[in-house]
């Protein structure tokens, strides 16, 4: 939750999840992180309640999985979870 608040910091250092550290590529500002390792990536979304990872791996890309993370999000923002 703490690289939310200063996500400059893990575009330099990189984010471990699961023992597996992923280049981020993008922080947006609906408090999503996006990361790439090699054909795989991570998706990272910050709830009040929660946080959403989604991890792909080819066929998937990077859009699709963001997509759906940010989806998944929206409705567990929207339930008041």
């Amino acid at each position: 939750m703490k690289a939310f608040e200063r996500p400059e910091k893990l575009v330099q250092k990189g984010l471990r999840i699961g023992g597996t550290k992923y280049e981020v590529t993008q922080v947006e500002e609906e408090d999503v992180i996006n990361g790439q390792k090699g054909t795989s990536g991570i998706v990272v979304k910050k709830t009040n309640q929660a946080l959403l990872v989604g991890i792909y791996d080819k066929p998937m890309t990077l859009a699709l999985c963001n997509a759906i993370v940010k989806r998944v999000g929206s409705y567990i923002i929207e339930q008041h979870y």
